[in-house]
């Protein structure tokens, strides 16, 4: 019987052995020797595929931060309106003759697309009359800047632009009663302003001629 089982266990004994060499080999020289293969594969035949394609994900993001830059200078042109930074300043006409009224307008620089404003009448020394404007982009076709006017006590009125030239532009609404346009033309350091429109059954233009404040 220990004979038996002996000449038994001997070859299950070795069948382990065997097995752990199996697994050995395969864990080590087969695996690694498959590793080592693949980087000289790697070294060898795929050095200029590499380069091929970090050159075209060089290209890519290049173009992809060309095109981000380019909108965002557009956006930023948008968020500013530079076609209307020639009104920004404060502005003031001289004393009227004959109702010694002073017409003051100030501009502030735009951002987010919209560009602030504040109008104001004096006599001596007493403000007569006051109202806030603003100049903005719109996403409207028909519309896309507004000049938009808020005279004390009264709603606003949006009035389009509809001419732009460099130092001049022109806003309407046909549908006000008045004024229906207004228009505003820099020349150095006077900004001349007009407002236009029906009156009486006729068209009346009132005009004013501002200094720039130092």
């Amino acid at each position: 019987m220990s004979d038996e089982l002996g000449t038994e266990a001997a070859p299950s004994r070795r069948v382990e052995a065997d097995r752990r060499d199996v697994v050995v080999l395969g864990d080590s020289a087969g695996h690694l020797g498959h590793q080592a293969g693949g980087r000289r594969w790697l070294d060898k035949t795929s050095g200029r595929s590499l380069s091929a394609i970090a050159a075209a994900l060089a290209l890519t993001l290049s173009a992809c931060c060309a095109a981000g830059d380019r909108a965002q200078s557009a956006a930023t042109a948008a968020d500013t309106l530079p076609e209307l930074a020639f009104l920004v300043g404060s502005w003031r006409t001289a004393a009227d003759p004959t109702t010694g009224a002073e017409t003051t307008e100030t501009w502030l620089p735009a951002r987010s697309g919209v560009m602030f404003g504040v109008g104001r009448v004096d006599v001596g020394g007493v403000l007569r009359f006051h109202e806030r404007l603003r100049i903005e982009r719109r996403d409207l076709a028909a519309c896309p800047i507004a000049y938009v006017a808020a005279p004390v006590g009264q709603a606003e009125v949006a009035f389009c632009l509809v001419a732009l030239r460099p130092g001049a532009v022109t806003f309407a609404n046909r549908a006000h009663d008045f004024p229906q346009q207004i228009d505003y033309v820099r020349t150095g350091d006077r900004l001349d302003v007009a407002i236009e429109g029906p009156m009486n059954g006729r068209v009346e233009r009132r005009t004013w001629a501002f200094a720039a404040l130092l």
